[in-house]
């Protein structure tokens, strides 16, 4: 790729050594000054999923905020954005993944969440701060104020809370049932 202003765009900010250790220790740790969510902050997003302990536990419930631009196709297979997400209801979560910046919860039956943050999307966990990109500390939310400002999709696995939110809704939400790994 040449030079230029272009260039500098595309160049990936070098991280020291011990970046990845403190980000798993520091949740409000960041690593780029870029406009998007990066690889790390996505990772960072599935693992929380991982080590709240919600693989093998059911949804008891899971509550939509109708927006119609995040949840951009669910209004194709259903007719309320809320009946296309109740398909996860007493679903078992499997498994998660990613890929590039997307990553996804599996849930038994071949049902995917999956999720793109677009520039200011995050995963929090009740009770813990929550992951977030771009933001100074004191603006990553209040992991006592529940929900949590912009959440988009609450979901309960077995009293453990998650919430999937965006503030700019530059992100995505959807259920799908292909196999996307």
């Amino acid at each position: 790729m040449g030079g230029g202003r272009a260039g500098l765009f595309w160049r990936a900010i070098p991280l020291r050594a011990n970046d990845f250790e403190e980000r798993r220790t520091n949740p409000g740790f960041q690593v780029s000054k870029r406009g998007m969510p990066e690889l790390p902050e996505v990772e960072f997003a599935r693992q929380m999923v991982v080590r709240a302990g919600c693989i093998g536990k059911a949804v008891k419930m899971s509550v939509v905020h109708e927006d119609p631009i995040v949840f951009d196709c669910a209004l194709k297979d259903s007719p309320t954005i809320n009946d296309h997400f109740s398909k996860l209801d007493g679903r078992v979560l499997l498994d998660t993944g990613r890929r590039g910046k997307y990553f996804w919860l599996s849930f038994e039956g071949d049902l995917h969440l999956l999720v793109h943050f677009g520039m200011t999307g995050y995963l929090q966990v009740r009770g813990q701060s929550r992951s977030y990109y771009q933001s100074a500390p004191e603006k990553a939310g209040d992991p006592e104020q529940w929900p949590p400002r912009f959440a988009k999709l609450l979901m309960d696995f077995d009293g453990t809370a998650v919430a999937i939110g965006d503030a700019r809704r530059l992100g995505r939400i959807r259920v799908v049932s292909e196999n996307i790994k």
